[in-house]
């Protein structure tokens, strides 16, 4: 046996406890002598309404039927027939004052029931609809949560009407879009963009469901023609692009392995822009600190000479990148910096040191020559170059990518990065991409200029969830809604907190809950920070 002594509740407990318990007592004789009927109805409401998880809006019915009933008789005659039994049981106890022998004789008190008890029906379909209501509130009260309700005809009416909606592709609303639908309510799960420039992260085990809630939103982005920048590297957010793009009117340019688009945000940016692109391709995992560090440092030099002096027009940047990587071209190129530059000594002088330190250790810049080498042969990569020319015209400014120039027109852009097919090529691109869509966020945040612009990024478990956090941030301050969507747990975890909404399809995931636990407004169903679909 445990001995181990076990804390007592507090007397009030104890006292409360007991006066509860006296007054059921109080109240089943009272029924028991007084109102039989009343009781009888009282304990099948709840019994139904426990049984059917009804909820108590149901018993509406019976009190409004014994509230027609009573006013059809008249409500004197009503009273009438609901004290009649009552006041016979009254008087026969009160006459056993002076005769506790009479008391032998209970019957008396209830002779002709047969007749009385029918009469108190009216009143006492009300009193037990009452009662019944009365009786889910206190457990309610004491367990601390009401249902769990079976929904409804009227929820049941309201989910079809919503899944229609949501199946004919309507996902507009008046202030924002509709994602899906409640269960328990049958309402749509809607959003703001509002909400929306606060950042959106969809997760869920199925990705199609996601693929499925993230096209809700962009399809009421377009319907609003807002730009849009799509970054789909598990390969379901594009396809329903083409048909949604025409029916809204919106221009569509794709980057993928099979074009048409071509995208080189490398091209004319400062050195300092390029650099950060080239670097951001870079798997650096794998590679030492000090392998990383003196990369890092030759690329940055690489890029400002090639900024001074720029290679051949139809040359892709990164081709003219990777053949800087050599310690003898790198010195070549700067030695060819006109002397009318303005930092033409100084770039000679650091592409002298980087030369002679890559000179001495090959190995600092392997990896990105290997990435940026295989980058380029692969299907991707054979579009990181710039628009041809049509007819020997100027470049079509419909070949290329830019998404500066997107939002300006409200197009959409869409990059169809399967990393299942493309792998490494996929992440590079991605991240190109992502870092591009950043710094062009960070000069219109630096202007005060606001936008109307979704980028919605599905699969973003395999970019760095700090440049997300970063994206979602700039989308508020700038006012781009940020869509994040993934399958994976842990990264949800790791996002929760930069997002301001989070729509889980299915269960919710032990990493998820945890990181969301205790913050306001999260929950099945919450109307703010989260919502469990």
């Amino acid at each position: 046996m445990d001995r181990r002594p076990r804390p007592q509740p507090p007397d009030d407990d104890y006292r409360r406890a007991d006066l509860a318990a006296a007054a059921a007592v109080a109240v089943l004789l009272a029924h028991l002598l007084f109102a039989q009927v009343t009781l009888i109805l009282a304990v099948a409401f709840f019994a139904v309404s426990r049984v059917s998880r009804w909820r108590p809006l149901w018993l509406a019915v019976p009190a409004g039927a014994g509230l027609i009933w009573t006013c059809a008789i008249g409500p004197g005659r009503a009273l009438a027939g609901f004290t009649a039994g009552p006041a016979q049981v009254a008087g026969y106890l009160s006459g056993t004052l002076g005769h506790p022998a009479a008391l032998l004789h209970f019957s008396r008190g209830y002779a002709g029931a047969g007749q009385w008890l029918p009469r108190q029906l009216p009143v006492a379909l009300i009193a037990a609809a009452a009662e019944a209501l009365a009786a889910q509130w206190l457990i309610a009260r004491r367990s601390g949560q009401a249902g769990p309700y079976r929904p409804g005809l009227i929820v049941a009416l309201r989910r079809r009407r919503t899944a229609a909606a949501l199946t004919a592709g309507d996902t507009v609303t008046a202030t924002g879009a509709c994602l899906g639908l409640e269960p328990a309510t049958g309402r749509p799960a809607a959003i703001t963009w509002d909400q929306a420039r606060r950042g959106v992260l969809v997760t869920g085990p199925d990705p199609a469901a996601l693929a499925q809630t993230g096209a809700a939103l962009a399809g009421a982005a377009l319907r609003r023609r807002k730009a849009m920048i799509v970054i789909d590297l598990d390969g379901r957010a594009g396809p329903w692009l083409p048909g949604a793009c025409a029916a809204a009117g919106a221009p569509l340019r794709t980057f993928g392995p099979a074009g048409p688009g071509c995208y080189e945000p490398v091209r004319g940016s400062r050195p300092e822009r390029t650099a950060g692109l080239a670097l951001a391709m870079i798997d650096w995992s794998g590679v030492t600190d000090a392998h990383r560090r003196s990369g890092t440092a030759y690329l940055t030099d690489a890029c400002a000479v090639q900024a001074a002096v720029p290679g051949p027009g139809g040359l892709p940047v990164l081709d003219d990148l990777a053949g800087l990587l050599e310690p003898g071209a790198l010195r070549a190129r700067a030695a060819a910096i006109p002397p009318y530059h303005g930092r033409a000594q100084v770039l000679a002088d650091r592409a002298e040191v980087s030369a002679a330190l890559l000179a001495a250790d090959p190995g600092a810049v392997a990896a990105p020559a290997e990435q940026l080498a295989r980058l380029r042969g692969s299907a991707l990569g054979h579009w990181l170059r710039p628009a041809p020319p049509p007819d020997g015209a100027q470049p079509d400014p419909a070949g290329g990518i830019s998404l500066s120039q997107a939002v300006r027109e409200r197009a959409v852009v869409s990059f169809a990065l399967d990393q299942a097919v493309h792998g490494r090529a996929a992440r590079m691109v991605a991240a190109l991409a992502l870092t591009d869509l950043l710094d062009l966020l960070g000069e219109l945040q630096a202007m005060g200029v606001r936008t109307d612009c979704l980028a919605w990024i599905s699969g973003c478990e395999s970019l760095p969830a700090g440049q997300l956090a970063e994206l979602v941030q700039r989308g508020g301050q700038t006012g781009t809604a940020v869509l994040l969507t993934t399958t994976s747990a842990a990264a949800a975890a790791g996002l929760a907190g930069a997002a301001g909404v989070v729509a889980v399809r299915g269960p919710v995931p032990e990493p998820l809950g945890t990181a969301l636990a205790g913050q306001e407004g999260w929950g099945p169903g919450a109307g703010g920070n989260g919502r469990s679909e």
